[in-house]
């Protein structure tokens, strides 16, 4: 029945006969999965189901489960019509259970009819601008979670989002709306020219001005009283920080009832000095920073015995799981799973207690244990229990980071496994029982926002990928980038994915250092397309760092009259299956390119020219001139010390261009070709003496 289903919103469409853009629903899958017991005539849920339907209660914070109750009531009496919204900022380390109390914070508040907007910072896109926003004013603008690369329905949500906007914003803000770009990627809305030619800084400040105002206006729009739940704060991108700010302090002097909980690494008592973003927000009179505490013995006790499905726990347990813990919850609960995975513990009969099956086990001596290595170790024998489909999986998942779903798993794994002669890849359907079984041991949990599954801690992640050798994680990583190279190519953030991706790729290989820096250099031209030039130069130091790699790998090529009977002797000696991971390797051969220095030298052409370009847009004349000047010297062309930056650049790209035209055949369409294009197609490399008279090679 309908009742027992849960809905996932798709890209809206249009139907015949029906006018205008409609939403999209679709049965995501159904809410109670009953499981027969071995107990005849007893039916039970699946420990996933319970999961899903009923969360672990919130053991051992009384404190702040009242005050969240005590703001939503304030909020609602409107008690802060004259201040900024509340502010509740629960600081602590990791483990100790953020999350959870934001995860009450959203129950208690949806309970009230608040409309909850959740956010989250990610460490992966930290220098991304505003990305902690994005699901915030998806939501506002009825987008679904998911992001769509089709370019009709981009186009159709792009309609539907304008015609949102245009309701209910009020004419002098229609120009603006260019400025929610970054939050609606990869929906792009057409900029005036006044916009376009607004410089990185120019940009977030007119989006500080702007922002706050549209998120008032939306919120309004959806509901009278609202609540954001913003996850690791200390995540963010400062401009995202300054946007969070503004919103606070627009909601003083307006109706909206908007309160924030938010969660962070201590920020307030860290060794290091606060952003200052941070310090203008503590400064706020609603602003109250909660340090969570470790947890109580008896919580402890009452959380561990709710892990494990039974009401009494013996004290010899209580007191291991103390010893080893020290109060942090998600290690205490990690301790006690183990502990009855491996068979230390048991259930009684009557299911109600633990009984002890290992004594030895729990005498062992538990001094001097520090959090992080326990904690690892904890979590290194839950992993070492698992099959090895499951463990296999989880490895995979770890290098590729969130938004896990079977789908693009099952994409990943052939293209893995292709290189292992015989190994066939786990289907769908498989993968989909893996991650439901991993989410069901905790491993892993899964997003509602996005979708898919993400791993429930930071923690569990960093233990899953250390657990792989080097040349393990090289080849999934490897298979994670042809993945993107094939599904979305076009992509903005595709293009950062495999810039990540090829760069732990095996650079040793040169194919793969050349295809990072290739999409280091893509993802930072977008950058500068979405006016963020400071992300686009982080990348190009990232690639010029790959640069110094290639330029030696090719003067050594050149050198070594042996590197054709090494590269053989390598290749003999990658027949090994490292661990049940293929190699992966990358389509292509970048031996031309390894063996002229000069083609090597153009990299860096490029790459200066861009960063220079980067630096203009930020406004640093000095270091643009610099780059300009170091492409100059390593084309070897002349200029004058008096010569004006534009001319500068006009010589390196009157180069470049001569460049081109040297090396391309006849019949090729020089109009359409970039230097890029140039650089990795094997069959326009051309010998090396005729090229160096263009590109000189001995600054490499």
């Amino acid at each position: 029945p309908p009742e027992s289903m849960q809905f996932d919103e798709m890209a809206p469409r249009t139907f015949k006969g029906k006018a205008g853009v409609l939403r999209v629903f679709q049965p995501s899958r159904k809410r109670l999965r009953i499981i027969k017991s071995r107990r005849p005539n007893k039916l039970v849920r699946s420990l996933e189901t319970m999961k899903r339907t009923k969360a672990c209660p919130l053991v051992g914070r009384h404190k702040e489960s009242s005050l969240i109750s005590a703001v939503l009531s304030s909020l609602k009496r409107g008690d802060y019509s004259n201040k900024p919204g509340p502010v509740l900022m629960f600081e602590g380390e990791r483990g100790i259970g953020k999350s959870r109390v934001l995860e009450e914070g959203n129950r208690v508040a949806s309970k009230s009819r608040f409309m909850v907007y959740a956010g989250r910072g990610d460490s992966m896109a930290i220098k991304t601008l505003f990305h902690p926003w994005a699901p915030v004013f998806r939501k506002l603008l009825r987008l679904p979670r998911e992001r769509e690369s089709d370019p009709v329905t981009i186009a159709l949500l792009r309609q539907a989002a304008l015609a949102t906007l245009h309701k209910v914003l009020p004419e002098e803000l229609y120009d603006a709306i260019p400025l929610l770009n970054p939050v609606v990627d990869p929906i792009a809305f057409d900029e005036p020219e006044n916009y376009a030619s607004l410089s990185d800084k120019e940009r977030v400040d007119a989006s500080l001005q702007v922002l706050p105002h549209m998120f008032e206006i939306l919120c309004r729009a959806r509901s009278k009283a609202a609540i954001l739940i913003l996850q690791d704060y200390q995540l963010f991108d400062p401009p995202s920080r300054l946007l969070f700010n503004a919103i606070m302090k627009r909601s003083a002097h307006h109706s909206l009832k908007l309160g924030a909980f938010v969660s962070a690494t201590p920020l307030s008592s860290g060794a290091d000095d606060p952003p200052p973003e941070f310090k203008i927000l503590t400064s706020l009179e609603s602003t109250e920073i909660i340090p969570l505490k470790a947890l109580s013995q008896s919580a402890i006790a009452k959380l561990v015995s709710s892990r494990l499905g039974v009401k009494h726990l013996p004290e010899a347990v209580i007191d291991l799981v103390i010893g080893k813990c020290g109060g942090n919850p998600f290690f205490a609960q990690e301790l006690g799973t183990a502990l009855l995975e491996s068979g230390v513990l048991a259930r009684s009969a009557d299911g109600e207690s633990i009984v002890v099956v290992d004594e030895e086990s729990l005498s062992l001596d538990t001094a001097g244990v520090s959090l992080p290595q326990a904690l690892r170790g904890v979590i290194t024998s839950r992993i070492d229990k698992l099959k090895p489909a499951h463990l296999r999986l989880l490895k995979v998942a770890a290098a590729m980071g969130s938004n896990l779903t079977a789908t693009v798993l099952h994409n990943v794994f052939t293209i893995l496994d292709a290189a292992v002669p015989g190994a066939n890849s786990p289907s769908v359907a498989e993968l989909e029982d893996g991650l439901e079984r991993l989410t069901a041991l905790s491993f892993l949990t899964f997003h509602d926002l996005t979708g898919a599954y993400q791993f429930k801690t930071a923690l569990t992640q960093d233990v899953v990928y250390s657990l792989m050798l080097a040349s393990q994680q090289q080849a999934v990583h490897a298979a994670i980038a042809q993945y993107y190279e094939r599904v979305a190519e076009a992509d903005s953030v595709a293009v950062e994915a495999l810039a990540y991706h090829w760069r732990h790729a095996d650079t040793s290989q040169p194919v793969v250092v050349n295809k990072a820096i290739r999409y280091l250099e893509q993802a930072a031209m977008a950058c500068l397309d979405q006016s963020n030039p400071r992300r686009a130069l982080a990348h190009l130091q990232d690639a010029l760092g790959l640069y110094t790699e290639l330029a030696r790998t090719a003067d050594e090529s050149l050198s070594d009259d042996e590197v054709g009977a090494s590269g053989e002797a390598q290749a003999a000696g990658a027949d090994d299956d490292g661990g049940g991971f293929g190699a992966a390797a990358p389509n292509g051969d970048a031996s031309a390119m390894v063996n002229d220095p000069a083609l090597v030298a153009t990299v860096k052409v490029l790459l200066l020219r861009v960063a220079s370009m980067a630096s203009l847009q930020i406004g640093h004349l000095a270091r643009a001139r610099r780059y300009a000047l170091q492409a100059l010297n390593l084309l070897c062309i002349d200029y004058k010390e008096d010569a004006s930056l534009e001319d500068l650049m006009g010589q390196v790209d009157t180069t470049i261009e001569a460049v081109k035209s040297s090396t391309m055949p006849d019949d090729a369409t020089r109009s359409s070709t970039t230097l890029d294009e140039l650089r990795f197609h094997d069959d326009l490399a051309m010998p090396i003496n005729d090229y160096a008279l263009l590109v000189a090679s001995p600054a490499l």
